[in-house]
Protein backbone atom coordinates (compact mmCIF):
# COMPACT_ATOMS: atom_id res chain seq x y z
CA UNK A 1 0.00 0.00 0.00
CA UNK A 2 2.71 2.72 0.98
CA UNK A 3 4.49 1.22 -2.53
CA UNK A 4 1.91 2.28 -4.24
CA UNK A 5 1.30 5.50 -2.57
CA UNK A 6 4.85 6.24 -3.21
CA UNK A 7 4.48 5.52 -6.76
CA UNK A 8 1.60 7.83 -7.19
CA UNK A 9 2.54 10.82 -5.69
CA UNK A 10 6.52 10.44 -5.16
CA UNK A 11 8.30 8.88 -7.92
CA UNK A 12 8.32 11.33 -10.76
CA UNK A 13 6.30 14.05 -9.22
CA UNK A 14 8.12 17.29 -10.38
CA UNK A 15 6.96 16.04 -14.06
CA UNK A 16 3.48 15.22 -12.64
CA UNK A 17 3.32 18.65 -11.38
CA UNK A 18 4.04 20.50 -14.24
CA UNK A 19 1.42 18.06 -16.15
CA UNK A 20 -1.34 19.32 -14.02
CA UNK A 21 -0.17 23.17 -14.33
CA UNK A 22 -0.49 22.46 -17.90
CA UNK A 23 -3.63 20.76 -18.15
CA UNK A 24 -4.97 23.41 -15.74
CA UNK A 25 -4.07 26.16 -18.07
CA UNK A 26 -5.22 24.12 -21.15
CA UNK A 27 -8.61 23.37 -19.71
CA UNK A 28 -8.83 27.60 -18.79
CA UNK A 29 -7.88 28.67 -22.33
CA UNK A 30 -10.19 26.24 -24.29
CA UNK A 31 -13.36 27.20 -21.76
CA UNK A 32 -12.52 30.97 -22.41
CA UNK A 33 -12.26 30.41 -26.07
CA UNK A 34 -15.66 28.09 -25.95
CA UNK A 35 -18.79 30.30 -27.26
CA UNK A 36 -23.10 29.89 -27.05
CA UNK A 37 -25.69 31.53 -27.99
CA UNK A 38 -28.25 32.65 -25.70
CA UNK A 39 -32.38 33.95 -26.38
CA UNK A 40 -32.82 36.52 -23.54
CA UNK A 41 -36.36 37.87 -23.05
CA UNK A 42 -37.94 40.90 -21.17
CA UNK A 43 -34.85 43.23 -21.66
CA UNK A 44 -35.85 46.83 -20.93
CA UNK A 45 -35.36 49.87 -23.75
CA UNK A 46 -34.54 52.78 -22.66
CA UNK A 47 -34.86 55.60 -25.37
CA UNK A 48 -32.21 59.00 -24.45
CA UNK A 49 -32.20 62.53 -26.21
CA UNK A 50 -35.62 62.26 -27.54
CA UNK A 51 -36.44 65.70 -29.12
CA UNK A 52 -37.95 68.74 -27.57
CA UNK A 53 -41.34 68.27 -27.18
CA UNK A 54 -41.52 64.64 -28.49
CA UNK A 55 -42.69 61.49 -26.62
CA UNK A 56 -43.31 57.66 -27.07
CA UNK A 57 -46.72 55.87 -26.28
CA UNK A 58 -45.09 53.75 -23.06
CA UNK A 59 -42.37 55.83 -22.40
CA UNK A 60 -42.11 55.73 -18.72
CA UNK A 61 -40.66 58.92 -16.31
CA UNK A 62 -37.78 56.61 -15.99
CA UNK A 63 -36.60 56.21 -19.88
CA UNK A 64 -37.91 53.04 -20.15
CA UNK A 65 -40.52 51.89 -22.53
CA UNK A 66 -43.32 50.17 -21.00
CA UNK A 67 -42.91 47.22 -22.97
CA UNK A 68 -40.00 44.36 -22.98
CA UNK A 69 -37.48 43.30 -26.05
CA UNK A 70 -36.03 39.65 -26.80
CA UNK A 71 -32.28 39.51 -28.03
CA UNK A 72 -30.48 36.45 -29.20
CA UNK A 73 -26.61 37.07 -28.28
CA UNK A 74 -23.64 34.94 -29.13
CA UNK A 75 -20.68 35.22 -26.89
CA UNK A 76 -17.86 33.55 -24.26
CA UNK A 77 -20.08 30.69 -22.97
CA UNK A 78 -18.73 31.24 -19.42
CA UNK A 79 -20.21 34.70 -19.02
CA UNK A 80 -23.47 33.59 -21.36
CA UNK A 81 -24.71 31.10 -19.10
CA UNK A 82 -25.08 33.27 -15.97
CA UNK A 83 -26.63 36.25 -17.62
CA UNK A 84 -29.99 37.50 -17.30
CA UNK A 85 -32.39 40.25 -18.53
CA UNK A 86 -31.55 42.04 -15.31
CA UNK A 87 -27.76 42.08 -16.43
CA UNK A 88 -28.14 44.47 -19.51
CA UNK A 89 -30.26 46.87 -20.89
CA UNK A 90 -31.19 48.33 -24.65
CA UNK A 91 -30.25 51.83 -24.75
CA UNK A 92 -31.53 53.64 -27.99
CA UNK A 93 -30.67 57.25 -28.70
CA UNK A 94 -33.58 59.41 -30.00
CA UNK A 95 -31.64 62.91 -30.71
CA UNK A 96 -32.17 62.25 -34.72
CA UNK A 97 -35.49 60.94 -34.63
CA UNK A 98 -38.03 61.42 -36.65
CA UNK A 99 -41.88 60.39 -36.18
CA UNK A 100 -41.87 57.14 -37.83
CA UNK A 101 -38.55 55.31 -37.05
CA UNK A 102 -37.20 51.80 -37.44
CA UNK A 103 -34.38 50.87 -35.64
CA UNK A 104 -32.11 47.49 -35.92
CA UNK A 105 -31.07 46.36 -32.63
CA UNK A 106 -27.06 45.48 -32.34
CA UNK A 107 -24.51 45.44 -29.94
CA UNK A 108 -23.66 48.96 -29.72
CA UNK A 109 -26.74 49.07 -28.54
CA UNK A 110 -26.70 47.01 -25.74
CA UNK A 111 -25.30 48.43 -22.34
CA UNK A 112 -24.30 46.30 -19.07
CA UNK A 113 -25.53 46.70 -15.28
CA UNK A 114 -23.81 44.46 -13.98
CA UNK A 115 -19.90 45.31 -13.53
CA UNK A 116 -18.61 41.74 -14.06
CA UNK A 117 -20.01 41.69 -17.49
CA UNK A 118 -18.32 43.28 -20.62
CA UNK A 119 -20.69 43.80 -23.76
CA UNK A 120 -17.30 44.38 -25.49
CA UNK A 121 -15.16 41.59 -24.40
CA UNK A 122 -18.01 39.04 -23.74
CA UNK A 123 -20.52 39.38 -26.14
CA UNK A 124 -20.11 38.84 -30.03
CA UNK A 125 -23.14 38.88 -32.00
CA UNK A 126 -26.66 40.34 -31.16
CA UNK A 127 -29.72 39.08 -33.24
CA UNK A 128 -32.95 40.66 -32.71
CA UNK A 129 -36.34 42.39 -34.20
CA UNK A 130 -36.09 45.53 -35.90
CA UNK A 131 -38.04 47.78 -33.49
CA UNK A 132 -40.39 50.37 -34.08
CA UNK A 133 -40.60 53.88 -32.97
CA UNK A 134 -43.12 56.55 -32.91
CA UNK A 135 -42.81 59.86 -31.57
CA UNK A 136 -46.18 61.59 -30.80
CA UNK A 137 -46.24 65.07 -29.29
CA UNK A 138 -45.70 65.55 -25.63
CA UNK A 139 -47.61 67.47 -22.87
CA UNK A 140 -47.82 68.26 -19.59
CA UNK A 141 -51.01 69.36 -17.93
CA UNK A 142 -52.70 69.92 -14.31
CA UNK A 143 -55.23 67.07 -13.59
CA UNK A 144 -58.22 67.45 -12.03
CA UNK A 145 -58.06 64.73 -8.78
CA UNK A 146 -61.36 64.18 -7.23
CA UNK A 147 -61.59 62.22 -4.08
CA UNK A 148 -64.21 59.92 -3.64
CA UNK A 149 -66.35 58.61 -0.79
CA UNK A 150 -64.42 56.13 1.40
CA UNK A 151 -64.75 52.97 1.07
CA UNK A 152 -64.83 50.21 3.86
CA UNK A 153 -65.60 50.75 7.60
CA UNK A 154 -65.11 53.43 10.26
CA UNK A 155 -63.27 51.78 13.42
CA UNK A 156 -65.11 50.89 16.23
CA UNK A 157 -66.40 53.97 17.83
CA UNK A 158 -66.11 56.32 15.17
CA UNK A 159 -68.56 57.21 12.56
CA UNK A 160 -67.07 58.62 9.09
CA UNK A 161 -67.57 61.96 8.57
CA UNK A 162 -66.34 63.79 5.46
CA UNK A 163 -63.09 63.94 3.74
CA UNK A 164 -61.31 66.80 2.59
CA UNK A 165 -60.54 68.72 -0.20
CA UNK A 166 -62.91 67.03 -2.29
CA UNK A 167 -60.70 68.39 -5.30
CA UNK A 168 -57.05 68.39 -5.94
CA UNK A 169 -54.76 68.74 -8.98
CA UNK A 170 -51.44 67.29 -10.10
CA UNK A 171 -48.88 67.75 -12.69
CA UNK A 172 -49.03 64.65 -15.21
CA UNK A 173 -46.60 64.56 -18.16
CA UNK A 174 -46.97 62.17 -21.73
CA UNK A 175 -48.57 61.72 -24.61
CA UNK A 176 -50.33 64.48 -26.24
CA UNK A 177 -53.37 62.58 -26.70
CA UNK A 178 -53.41 60.51 -23.40
CA UNK A 179 -52.96 63.73 -21.23
CA UNK A 180 -56.38 65.39 -23.24
CA UNK A 181 -58.30 62.23 -21.92
CA UNK A 182 -57.15 62.63 -18.52
CA UNK A 183 -57.84 66.30 -17.93
CA UNK A 184 -61.20 65.79 -19.73
CA UNK A 185 -62.37 63.05 -17.44
CA UNK A 186 -60.30 63.38 -14.43
CA UNK A 187 -58.81 61.12 -11.98
CA UNK A 188 -60.39 59.25 -9.03
CA UNK A 189 -58.84 58.48 -5.31
CA UNK A 190 -60.60 56.80 -3.21
CA UNK A 191 -59.20 55.75 0.26
CA UNK A 192 -60.04 52.57 2.79
CA UNK A 193 -60.83 53.04 6.01
CA UNK A 194 -60.19 49.75 6.73
CA UNK A 195 -56.52 51.22 6.60
CA UNK A 196 -57.30 53.00 9.73
CA UNK A 197 -57.22 51.75 12.73
CA UNK A 198 -58.61 53.10 16.05
CA UNK A 199 -55.45 53.68 17.89
CA UNK A 200 -54.72 55.97 14.43
CA UNK A 201 -57.49 58.02 15.41
CA UNK A 202 -56.87 58.00 19.51
CA UNK A 203 -53.26 59.47 18.47
CA UNK A 204 -54.46 62.10 16.07
CA UNK A 205 -55.89 63.97 19.04
CA UNK A 206 -54.85 64.88 22.78
CA UNK A 207 -58.40 64.79 24.57
CA UNK A 208 -61.16 62.12 24.47
CA UNK A 209 -63.33 65.46 24.68
CA UNK A 210 -62.58 66.47 21.13
CA UNK A 211 -65.66 64.14 18.76
CA UNK A 212 -64.59 65.48 15.68
CA UNK A 213 -60.93 64.06 15.25
CA UNK A 214 -59.15 64.30 11.69
CA UNK A 215 -57.15 61.95 10.29
CA UNK A 216 -54.57 63.55 7.96
CA UNK A 217 -53.40 61.51 4.56
CA UNK A 218 -49.93 60.21 5.01
CA UNK A 219 -47.75 60.94 1.96
CA UNK A 220 -47.52 57.77 0.75
CA UNK A 221 -51.40 57.58 0.13
CA UNK A 222 -51.49 60.85 -1.68
CA UNK A 223 -50.49 59.04 -4.93
CA UNK A 224 -52.72 57.91 -7.93
CA UNK A 225 -51.72 54.74 -10.52
CA UNK A 226 -51.29 55.30 -14.53
CA UNK A 227 -49.86 52.34 -15.92
CA UNK A 228 -50.37 54.16 -19.23
CA UNK A 229 -47.92 57.28 -17.91
CA UNK A 230 -45.90 55.66 -15.20
CA UNK A 231 -44.50 52.45 -13.91
CA UNK A 232 -44.65 53.38 -10.43
CA UNK A 233 -47.66 55.62 -8.60
CA UNK A 234 -47.56 59.45 -9.33
CA UNK A 235 -47.47 61.63 -6.54
CA UNK A 236 -50.32 64.30 -6.21
CA UNK A 237 -48.37 67.56 -6.35
CA UNK A 238 -50.73 69.97 -5.47
CA UNK A 239 -50.34 72.05 -2.19
CA UNK A 240 -53.57 71.79 -1.28
CA UNK A 241 -52.82 67.84 -0.39
CA UNK A 242 -51.06 69.42 2.56
CA UNK A 243 -54.49 69.71 4.25
CA UNK A 244 -56.09 66.10 2.88
CA UNK A 245 -57.89 64.84 5.85
CA UNK A 246 -60.46 62.12 6.71
CA UNK A 247 -62.69 63.65 9.17
CA UNK A 248 -64.52 60.90 12.12
CA UNK A 249 -66.85 61.81 14.76
CA UNK A 250 -67.16 60.26 18.09
CA UNK A 251 -70.41 57.84 17.78
CA UNK A 252 -71.87 59.22 21.00
CA UNK A 253 -75.08 59.91 21.58
CA UNK A 254 -75.82 63.24 22.33
CA UNK A 255 -80.01 64.16 23.76
CA UNK A 256 -82.23 66.03 22.76
CA UNK A 257 -83.13 68.19 24.84
CA UNK A 258 -85.97 70.33 23.26
CA UNK A 259 -89.38 69.95 21.93
CA UNK A 260 -89.89 68.67 18.07
CA UNK A 261 -92.70 70.00 16.09
CA UNK A 262 -95.15 67.89 13.95
CA UNK A 263 -96.50 69.55 11.14
CA UNK A 264 -97.93 68.01 8.08
CA UNK A 265 -97.16 68.92 4.65
CA UNK A 266 -99.47 68.66 1.69
CA UNK A 267 -98.71 69.14 -2.27
CA UNK A 268 -100.60 71.82 -4.10
CA UNK A 269 -101.83 69.07 -5.98
CA UNK A 270 -102.90 66.72 -2.96
CA UNK A 271 -106.38 65.15 -4.20
CA UNK A 272 -106.83 63.14 -1.26
CA UNK A 273 -111.05 62.52 -0.29
CA UNK A 274 -110.09 64.89 2.86
CA UNK A 275 -109.57 68.67 2.37
CA UNK A 276 -105.96 69.54 3.90
CA UNK A 277 -108.19 72.03 6.40
CA UNK A 278 -109.93 69.26 7.72
CA UNK A 279 -106.80 66.88 8.34
CA UNK A 280 -105.11 67.03 12.01
CA UNK A 281 -102.63 65.25 13.72
CA UNK A 282 -104.33 63.22 16.88
CA UNK A 283 -103.02 63.53 19.94
CA UNK A 284 -101.57 59.72 21.89
CA UNK A 285 -98.94 58.71 24.17
CA UNK A 286 -96.61 60.10 21.39
CA UNK A 287 -97.73 63.44 20.27
CA UNK A 288 -99.34 66.10 22.48
CA UNK A 289 -100.56 69.85 22.14
CA UNK A 290 -98.55 73.06 22.96
CA UNK A 291 -100.02 76.61 22.24
CA UNK A 292 -101.65 75.00 18.90
CA UNK A 293 -98.07 73.34 18.04
CA UNK A 294 -98.30 69.26 17.94
CA UNK A 295 -95.19 68.44 19.80
CA UNK A 296 -93.56 64.97 20.20
CA UNK A 297 -93.30 63.19 23.69
CA UNK A 298 -90.05 61.42 23.73
CA UNK A 299 -86.63 61.43 24.88
CA UNK A 300 -85.01 60.69 21.67
CA UNK A 301 -81.62 61.31 20.77
CA UNK A 302 -78.79 61.54 17.71
CA UNK A 303 -75.42 60.96 16.82
CA UNK A 304 -72.69 61.36 14.30
CA UNK A 305 -73.03 65.27 14.54
CA UNK A 306 -71.62 67.92 16.73
CA UNK A 307 -73.25 69.02 19.99
CA UNK A 308 -72.61 72.73 18.54
CA UNK A 309 -74.92 71.59 15.07
CA UNK A 310 -77.59 70.26 17.46
CA UNK A 311 -77.29 73.65 19.59
CA UNK A 312 -77.83 75.64 16.11
CA UNK A 313 -80.69 73.63 14.77
CA UNK A 314 -83.05 72.91 18.25
CA UNK A 315 -85.34 76.12 17.02
CA UNK A 316 -85.19 75.62 13.49
CA UNK A 317 -86.17 71.68 12.99
CA UNK A 318 -89.36 69.67 12.71
CA UNK A 319 -90.86 66.14 11.87
CA UNK A 320 -92.86 66.59 8.64
CA UNK A 321 -95.98 63.87 8.26
CA UNK A 322 -95.73 63.89 3.99
CA UNK A 323 -99.04 63.91 2.16
CA UNK A 324 -97.78 63.55 -1.25
CA UNK A 325 -99.29 62.19 -4.62
CA UNK A 326 -100.71 58.58 -3.90
CA UNK A 327 -99.14 58.13 -0.81
CA UNK A 328 -100.69 55.17 0.93
CA UNK A 329 -103.09 55.97 3.98
CA UNK A 330 -102.10 53.72 6.19
CA UNK A 331 -97.77 54.19 5.52
CA UNK A 332 -97.74 57.81 5.16
CA UNK A 333 -93.86 59.16 4.80
CA UNK A 334 -92.04 61.48 7.04
CA UNK A 335 -88.85 62.99 7.44
CA UNK A 336 -87.15 65.30 9.30
CA UNK A 337 -86.74 68.67 7.93
CA UNK A 338 -84.75 72.01 8.51
CA UNK A 339 -86.04 75.81 8.61
CA UNK A 340 -84.08 78.20 6.43
CA UNK A 341 -80.46 75.90 6.33
CA UNK A 342 -78.57 78.82 4.99
CA UNK A 343 -79.59 81.19 7.84
CA UNK A 344 -78.61 77.87 10.19
CA UNK A 345 -75.57 77.24 7.95
CA UNK A 346 -74.24 80.93 8.31
CA UNK A 347 -74.42 80.67 12.22
CA UNK A 348 -72.47 77.52 12.33
CA UNK A 349 -69.74 78.58 10.16
CA UNK A 350 -69.32 81.62 12.27
CA UNK A 351 -69.63 80.38 15.41
CA UNK A 352 -66.71 77.99 14.56
CA UNK A 353 -64.54 80.90 13.22
CA UNK A 354 -65.16 82.47 16.19
CA UNK A 355 -64.13 79.77 18.17
CA UNK A 356 -62.00 77.46 16.11
CA UNK A 357 -58.95 75.91 18.41
CA UNK A 358 -58.17 73.60 15.92
CA UNK A 359 -54.27 74.03 14.60
CA UNK A 360 -54.83 72.44 11.34
CA UNK A 361 -58.14 75.09 10.59
CA UNK A 362 -56.09 77.78 11.75
CA UNK A 363 -53.72 77.34 8.98
CA UNK A 364 -55.67 76.66 6.17
CA UNK A 365 -56.49 80.15 3.92
CA UNK A 366 -59.89 81.58 5.22
CA UNK A 367 -61.89 81.00 2.11
CA UNK A 368 -60.51 77.05 2.05
CA UNK A 369 -61.42 76.88 5.55
CA UNK A 370 -65.04 78.53 5.45
CA UNK A 371 -65.38 75.83 2.74
CA UNK A 372 -64.67 73.20 4.43
CA UNK A 373 -66.84 74.33 7.53
CA UNK A 374 -69.90 74.98 5.19
CA UNK A 375 -69.32 71.46 3.88
CA UNK A 376 -69.13 69.82 7.20
CA UNK A 377 -72.61 71.28 8.02
CA UNK A 378 -73.88 70.05 5.13
CA UNK A 379 -72.76 66.83 6.09
CA UNK A 380 -74.44 67.03 9.45
CA UNK A 381 -78.05 67.78 7.78
CA UNK A 382 -77.34 64.88 5.46
CA UNK A 383 -77.11 62.67 8.33
CA UNK A 384 -78.94 63.88 10.82
CA UNK A 385 -80.99 60.94 12.67
CA UNK A 386 -82.99 60.36 16.12
CA UNK A 387 -82.48 57.04 18.13
CA UNK A 388 -83.22 55.91 21.18
CA UNK A 389 -80.73 55.54 24.53
CA UNK A 390 -79.79 52.31 23.47
CA UNK A 391 -78.49 53.68 20.11
CA UNK A 392 -81.70 52.13 17.71
CA UNK A 393 -83.44 54.39 15.45
CA UNK A 394 -86.59 55.66 16.27
CA UNK A 395 -89.13 55.46 13.79
CA UNK A 396 -93.14 56.32 13.29
CA UNK A 397 -95.67 55.06 11.48
CA UNK A 398 -98.06 57.55 9.98
CA UNK A 399 -101.89 56.09 9.08
CA UNK A 400 -104.99 58.47 8.13
CA UNK A 401 -107.91 57.30 10.03
CA UNK A 402 -110.64 59.63 8.93
CA UNK A 403 -109.69 62.74 9.29
CA UNK A 404 -106.54 62.11 11.36
CA UNK A 405 -103.40 61.44 11.01
CA UNK A 406 -102.28 58.79 14.01
CA UNK A 407 -98.19 58.82 14.57
CA UNK A 408 -96.68 55.42 16.54
CA UNK A 409 -93.78 54.62 17.64
CA UNK A 410 -92.14 51.22 15.21
CA UNK A 411 -89.99 49.91 18.19
CA UNK A 412 -87.29 47.82 16.81
CA UNK A 413 -87.96 44.18 16.53
CA UNK A 414 -91.22 44.26 18.19
CA UNK A 415 -94.51 44.92 16.74
CA UNK A 416 -96.08 48.37 16.32
CA UNK A 417 -98.10 49.51 19.31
Amino acid sequence: MISLLKSIFIDNWLKKFISLILAIIVWFVVDQSLTSTKTINTIGVRVINLPQGKTINGLQPSGLLNRRFSVTITGKKSHLEEISPNDIEIVIDGSDFSSENIVNIEKKHLVSLNPELSISSHINKVIAKTLVINLVPFANEKIPVYVSHPIGEAPKGFQFLDVWPYHLNMSVSGPDEIIKKLKTRGLKLTFNLNDISKSDLERATSSRQKKVVSFFIPEEWKTINLPSISDIPLKIDDPEAKYLRIDFIRSDIIPINFSLPVSIYFPPDYKGSNSPTNITIGNSDLISSQKGLKILNKQLYTKGVSELFVKIIKDMIFISVNMTPGSDEENIDWSIQFINPAVLEDRYVSTMITEINDDELKDMHPTLREEHLRNRFRNYMHRFSLFYADDEPFELTAQLKGKEIILKEQLPNKPNV
